[in-house]
């Protein structure tokens, strides 16, 4: 799912939030329909396993007497179970393996679904009444092409990619005048399909209105308390970076363990605009 344009922020979460129901929902409905099949293909594959075992076991019953092949025929024989119950593990694996995959995608899906939601439910009262938001969301995943940035081989030859999936760009605007930039931006790294590494990016870009300007040491000092406090994990990276020219401040963290939650950056955002400094008229 692919969002991008100029929207009233309340029509932004509701259509996010909407997606996030319905693809639960079909997810569900997948689900059930995966366990059918399987369920199916097992009882069809054990059945065919057991006839050919049965015809097997008759085989090396013979050798034993007629009346020994008779009961191992009718019972499937010791072959006809090992073919039965081999035959419904395979499908069985592959559906454990799909299931995994699939749920593996959904909650990356979900948990940047819920990020937007909770972001706009956090900023509901800041935000400008009367100007729209800008937004780019992409949920389509970080396993396209497009975001492909890398591929190669382990020493092993298994092959490995990374990708760099920038998966939203919100701009806003505040009651305050201030404007506010949230990028989120991921960096995964893979192995044989498998993630081995994820880097968790947030950007904030905040330029406060004209009569406000920032000291760089009050607003680091600001940043990494606000890091430490409202983030349930303390991430691994934070930069901060206070730009004259830009007239703004630009804040860039990085978890590799842990998601980064809406509130966290909205507190961190919080912190920082506190810091702002009126300038004196001339």
């Amino acid at each position: 799912m692919r969002i991008e344009g100029r929207m009233a922020p309340h029509t932004l979460r509701d259509r996010v939030d909407q997606q996030r129901v319905a693809e639960l929902a079909q997810r569900q409905r997948n689900k059930r329909l995966a366990w059918t099949l399987a369920l199916a293909v097992a009882l069809a594959s054990s059945g065919a396993g057991c006839l050919i075992g049965a015809a097997l076991g008759a085989m090396e019953g013979s050798q034993h007497g007629w009346l020994s092949a008779l009961l191992d025929a009718a019972a499937g024989g010791p072959i006809g179970a090992l073919a039965g119950l081999s035959s419904a593990i395979g499908p069985g694996i592959l559906l454990v393996l799909a299931l995994q995959f699939g749920a593996a995608a959904h909650q990356r899906r979900t948990l940047h679904s819920a990020f937007v939601v909770d972001l706009m439910d956090a900023l509901q009262d800041d935000l400008h009444p009367k100007r729209k938001v800008e937004v780019a969301l992409d949920l389509a995943g970080y396993d396209q092409p497009a975001k492909r940035t890398w591929s190669g081989r382990s020493k092993h030859g298994n092959t490995k990619h990374r990708y760099e999936d920038r998966w939203l760009d919100l701009r806003a605007k505040l009651v305050d005048g201030t404007r506010l930039q949230v990028v989120r931006r991921a960096d995964v790294k893979t192995r044989k399909g498998s993630v081995m590494k994820e880097k968790r990016w947030v950007s904030l870009r905040i330029q406060p209105a004209r009569q406000v300007r920032f000291e760089a040491a009050a607003v680091e000092a600001a940043a990494l308390e606000a890091a430490a406090a409202a983030f349930h994990d303390p991430p691994e990276g934070l930069v901060v970076r206070v730009s004259d020219t830009e007239r703004g401040v630009r804040i860039r963290v990085m978890q590799l363990d842990a998601p980064i939650l809406a509130d966290e950056v909205v507190a961190l955002a919080e912190a920082v605009l506190a810091t702002g400094v009126r300038a004196e008229p001339v």
